[in-house]
């Protein structure tokens, strides 16, 4: 009869830590979001290949067709643009300013409203939130996220001509340190973003988090992209995982919904000419190296102050941006929000996601973004 083996000594065996109940709730809920994109992007890319292979036949079978391709070709890229172009020729053209057009002067912003104690620029662990409130309907639920953000904040807020007192109303109930501001309505979230940034650089934050009342209208799933970026960046405790992001890694110079850091070549649209402007005053490179040729989609993101402000050393007002006619494409404003990758990477850091903070991100290249 062999002797029995003794048992093995597991007193240096390190235990393997047990998920808590919150920690399943979390990854479950991780898991939901990742099928949703899933499932979006290949009904997207479906009803893309289904148009490619519909032209592909009208292609084959119709003389107009081919006669005409080169012509359907440039329209559909250049049309935002030549709309834009032709908007903007009832300004003077100036080779002094970004845009090239010089326009009317904008009304300068009021400060309305400031509440509450900024938390101590020593302190470790608190987040500057810009916030643009052009759509005040929209506000609740993102302030309701916000009160469970897990980690100090102030608020930094602009709002359109005659809705500030409505937008305060909504803000001055959370008890959180704020600045508000009413602004005209001119260069959409950016200018105000500008603005707002100034304030930000001046309290010493570190780390902000951009957000606006996103609506766009033109899109069919203007709802669902709106939702779908603030599901990454607001849902319970994420401000306070992504502030500790950035403490961890000090190269981590923006953090960007899942699935919105797209091609900057691939996505420049009719904005080439004024983004060549805005790099060259920036000193970026133009064209932008491989690994700095992207931007985050929506322009709502975390990123280091660091990053963004040299943007502050360009003297932008809102006289800069063209006044509202429903642009879609060719403005500074739409310009501005594809620096995010080329100012990222000259200041030495890099672009990740909130799903993925360790790795390079995803860039989406032509027709793979589903909200344009």
């Amino acid at each position: 009869m062999r002797d029995t083996p003794p048992d093995k000594d597991t007193r240096d065996v390190p235990l393997t830590p047990v998920a808590t109940q919150a920690d399943v709730v979390k990854e479950t809920k991780a898991l939901e979001r990742r099928l949703r994109r899933e499932k979006a992007m290949t009904a997207h890319l479906t009803k893309q290949l289904s148009k490619a292979r519909k032209e592909a036949d009208l292609y084959r079978n119709s003389t107009s067709w081919r006669i005409t391709a080169p012509l359907r070709w440039v329209m559909e890229r250049m049309s935002p643009s030549a709309r834009n172009a032709e908007s903007s020729e009832i300004y003077p053209k100036s080779a002094d300013t970004i845009t090239g057009y010089t326009y009317p002067p904008a009304k300068s912003p009021v400060l309305v409203c400031e509440a509450g104690t900024t938390p101590d620029p020593a302190a470790a662990g608190w987040l500057a939130v810009i916030l643009h409130a052009y759509y005040p309907d929209l506000l609740p639920d993102m302030l309701r996220a916000l009160e469970r953000a897990g980690c100090p904040i102030k608020l930094y807020v602009s709002a359109p001509p005659g809705q500030a007192d409505r937008v305060r109303a909504l803000i001055e109930p959370l008890g959180l340190p704020f600045m508000l501001y009413e602004c005209e309505n001119r260069g959409r979230d950016m200018a105000s973003f500008l603005m707002l940034l100034r304030a930000v650089e001046a309290d010493r934050a570190p780390i902000f988090l951009k957000l606006h009342t996103k609506t766009s209208g033109h899109l069919e799933n203007g709802r669902e992209w709106r939702a779908e970026i603030l599901e990454d960046l607001i849902s319970a405790s994420t401000p306070a995982a992504a502030l500790a992001e950035f403490a961890a890694d000090s190269t981590l110079g923006i953090l960007a919904p899942e699935g919105h850091v797209l091609s900057l070549p691939a996505y420049m649209g009719g904005n080439q000419e004024i983004f060549d402007r805005l790099a060259a005053r920036l000193n970026l490179p133009v064209p932008p190296p491989e690994q700095a040729a992207m931007f985050v989609a929506g322009s709502m993101l975390y990123a280091r102050t660091e990053v963004f402000a040299p943007l502050l050393s360009l003297g932008l007002s809102a006289s800069d941006f063209a006044p509202e006619a429903n642009q879609l494409d060719t403005t500074l404003a739409h310009a501005l929000e594809r620096v995010s990758g080329p100012l990222t990477h000259a200041a030495g850091m890099r672009v990740a996601t909130i799903e993925h903070p360790d790795a390079p991100p995803e860039i989406l290249g032509e027709g793979a973004f589903r909200f344009l």
